[in-house]
């Protein structure tokens, strides 16, 4: 539905919604001058209708992000229309972008979203443990929290896991080889240390043959390439 015919169906539907009178209407109409109390009294006077929940929805995917969840908690209406809107996928609104990064004033657990749209700065909660303290890679939403793990940092053919008594990994061995060529000695690191040796950089990218994802993996030693196809993640996708 196009902009100029959803505002159409919101001026039709609006003596719907303020339930007018029919001489308010008219003054209205004829351009008469009508004072602040007697508006009051037209629209408080009565029970508000709703709009269609088709038209709500259809307004709601106008909205950026952040607007479409602060209207989602207006009212129970307003939340059923951004609810189905969610999980009917119709959300397909481009965002002004925004930066993620963290800060050293923040704790370890704290992402900051800068809104480029509104020009502040929003804290986000992350699922523990730290991602910075961990080689195990995920896909994270940082709004809900939500995370999906990627293979397992095991999977590369140059890292081993070291078990504790209890059958839990303790630590990695990471040996640096290039096929027959031996690099460096192989090199032992903990659960959080492995990361900074290992990984160069990780992209995902979507299939659409298969509706789903493949994860491209550059790393150590010498930025060799790594990848899985396959992944399912839509979950994450979804506006929440």
């Amino acid at each position: 539905m196009s902009l100029r015919c959803l505002c159409r169906l919101v001026l039709r539907a609006l003596p719907k919604i303020f339930a007018l009178t029919l001489s308010f209407r008219k003054a209205l109409q004829t351009g008469g001058h009508v004072h602040s109390p007697v508006i009051e009294a037209a629209v408080l006077g009565t029970e508000l209708p709703e709009l269609p929940v088709d038209i709500l929805v259809n307004i709601l995917a106008l909205l950026e992000i952040p607007d479409l969840v602060r209207a989602g908690s207006v009212c129970s209406s307003w939340n059923a229309a951004y609810t189905s809107l969610r999980s009917l996928g119709m959300y397909r609104r481009p965002q002004t972008p925004c930066l993620l990064y963290t800060s050293e004033s923040d704790g370890d657990n704290v992402a900051c979203l800068y809104s480029l749209a509104e020009k502040r700065v929003y804290k986000l909660t992350l699922p523990e443990p730290p991602i910075r303290s961990r080689s195990e890679l995920h896909i994270t939403n940082p709004i809900t929290g939500e995370q999906i793990a990627l293979p397992s940092v095991t999977t590369i053919e140059q890292v081993k896991p070291i078990f504790d008594d209890a059958g839990a990994i303790q630590k990695y061995e990471f040996s640096q080889y290039f096929g027959n060529e031996v690099i460096n000695d192989p090199s032992i690191h903990s659960l959080d240390k492995l990361r900074d040796h290992l990984y160069v950089k990780a992209s995902v990218f979507s299939d659409p043959s298969t509706k789903s994802y493949i994860v491209v993996l550059i790393h150590n030693p010498i930025c060799q390439l790594s990848f899985r196809a396959g992944l399912m993640v839509r979950r994450l996708a979804s506006v929440s």
